[in-house]
């Protein structure tokens, strides 16, 4: 997909790999020299009234952790689950 998708915009992708270490994607995309487009300003304003509880199932650690702790923050309840299946067992539960 990353492949297409640089290819569709004139750009390449070089992967870099030793053994030993990790792999390296470096992608490279022309520069454009068009005007920078302004974007609408995005409302960041934390949620009213939140409502409901969220499932974050997801098997990267990081990745994990880090969507658990913000939706926390922002007020919701949040059930964890670390891949699919657990996932569907908090689900099949009715939690």
């Amino acid at each position: 997909m990353v492949y297409g998708f640089v290819k569709q915009f004139g750009g390449h992708v070089k992967i870099y790999k030793e053994m030993g270490f990790d792999t390296t994607v470096k992608v490279y995309l022309p520069r454009s020299l068009e005007a920078e487009e302004t974007v609408a300003t995005v409302d960041l304003r934390e949620p009213k009234g939140v409502s409901g509880t969220i499932l974050v199932a997801e098997d990267h650690k990081g990745a994990h952790e880090t969507v658990v702790e913000m939706l926390g923050d922002l007020g919701y309840p949040v059930l964890k689950a670390q891949d699919a299946v657990s996932a569907m067992a908090i689900v099949s539960r009715g939690i």
